[in-house]
């Protein structure tokens, strides 16, 4: 199944716009309501990247709300490998604002395990969608770092320099075929 990405991007974000209510009545009625201005999310779909350590894995979208800052991820099999290798984060991953020091520690992984259980692909063409979750990054910053981790010794997923604002103007395509 081929599909681009521009596509979902437009559905996620025309569900952002308006959000649906059904009103209790003898005939359900389906109202579209603005959402309230604290209700809204800064939601960034395929952010633009500076630099990245990885091939395989890509940003799909970056969500900040008042309670944490939400990053989804696709990572594909590596061709390097017989099966596709395998894949996990480790426990000491944190996302930092550019120019900052401050280091905003992984909450949560979904989807994804930690270091030292590990995803193995069955395949070549296998993929696997995971999200991590950070405490909230500040209103005003525009750009992060995500680390996994720095230093030799290790396939690291680092992103750097990751818009909070602007998306890339390329798109990808997931697929599962060749």
């Amino acid at each position: 199944m081929r599909f681009t990405l521009r596509l979902l991007y437009s559905i996620i974000y025309e569900s952002y716009k308006t959000r649906i209510i059904y009103k209790n009545s003898n005939r359900m009625q389906k109202i579209l309501e603005k959402p309230k201005l604290k209700e809204l999310r800064r939601t960034t779909m395929h952010p633009r990247i500076g630099h990245k350590t990885t091939n395989t894995a890509e940003i799909l979208r970056v969500v900040s709300e008042s309670g944490v800052t939400r990053i989804d991820f696709i990572v594909r099999a590596c061709k390097k490998y017989v099966n596709g290798g395998w894949v996990s984060m480790l426990a000491d991953a944190y996302i930092s604002p550019v120019g900052s020091n401050e280091r905003l520690r992984l909450i949560k992984a979904v989807n994804i395990p930690l270091s030292p259980s590990v995803h193995h692909f069955r395949n070549l063409k296998g993929m696997l969608c995971y999200t991590l979750l950070f405490p909230p990054v500040p209103r005003d910053v525009t750009a992060i770092n995500i680390i996994e981790a720095e230093g030799p010794g290790g396939n690291w997923f680092n992103f750097y320099n990751v818009s909070m604002a602007t998306v890339r103007t390329t798109v990808f395509e997931v697929s599962n075929s060749n």
